[in-house]
């Protein structure tokens, strides 16, 4: 989405755009959020561990992830483990993802498609920010100096 997408949603109070291929940190709070959705675009991330460890960093202990995704992508976008799998190795590479942080656990892989094998295939990955995991930023070689503009 762009700023003028963002700027028309009623819904929305503030919004801040970012790359997150450019930066993957995050200019929120820790522990601050209860929930974090990821809709259809897991699969053009260069460092999916980094963003997925700010997910963790910004979300409450017991707070949840949902990331979905489909069979549709940009070929020329997607990085390339994403076009070489299919959909079952997507659900367990998102999975790997969460898992490297070792911020997240229970995580599950779900075929929510309307009608499985009649209409277009829609998957969701979940999983929950465990209670009184620590992420160490220095141990990660995060940088987090790198904050994007935001948006009232």
């Amino acid at each position: 989405m762009n700023a003028i997408e963002l700027a028309a949603n009623p819904q929305l109070d503030r919004f801040f755009l970012q790359d997150l291929n450019a930066s993957p940190a995050l200019p929120l709070e820790e522990s601050a959020f209860d929930a974090c959705l990821i809709a259809v675009s897991v699969q053009y991330l260069i460092d999916p561990v980094g963003v997925f460890a700010e997910i963790g960093r910004i979300l409450r202990p017991g707070g949840k992830v949902a990331v979905s995704y489909s069979n549709r992508m940009f070929p020329t976008k997607a990085v390339a483990i994403w076009r070489a799998l299919d959909d079952t190795g997507h659900g367990r590479l998102i999975a790997d993802y969460l898992e490297n942080t070792a911020l997240f656990s229970g995580i599950s892989v779900s075929d929510i498609s309307p009608h499985p094998g009649r209409t277009d295939p829609l998957y969701i990955v979940t999983a929950q920010r465990c209670q009184g995991a620590a992420l160490q930023d220095e141990e990660r070689g995060r940088d987090h100096s790198r904050v994007p503009h935001e948006h009232p």
